[in-house]
């Protein structure tokens, strides 16, 4: 009985640790569009998102406006499919809202160098 309700426990506290879902929010203080331009829901990571296996997200392809917001989350499906994979697989969703205006940036240059 004592083995039946260790197990038990274990499981539990590990679904508990596992299941936690989570939203990171980077805002760069311009306003974004309506929807967001890169939409990715599934960008796997293997343990507990230590190991990358996506390619890299070009921002300056995908927002050549400049980004104004990036959102990085798991959602329910998300950990379900975490769980089945017997936590080796963590997947994240990703969206990437980019600027509405054009940035303008202005160097100065001494010609005198």
């Amino acid at each position: 009985m004592k083995k039946v309700f260790a197990a038990a426990a274990f499981v539990a506290a590990l679904s508990m640790t596992g299941s936690g879902c989570y939203h990171n929010t980077i805002t760069m203080g311009t306003t974004p569009e309506a929807f967001p331009t890169h939409n990715e829901q599934w960008r796997l990571y293997f343990i507990h998102g230590l190991v990358n296996i996506n390619s890299d997200i070009h921002l300056g392809q995908t927002c050549p406006n400049g980004v104004a917001r990036i959102e990085t989350r798991t959602s329910f499906l998300n950990v379900l499919l975490f769980g089945l994979s017997a936590m080796v697989v963590t997947p994240k969703t990703t969206q990437v809202w980019c600027n509405t205006n054009r940035a303008e940036i202005t160097v100065e240059t001494d010609k005198n160098l």
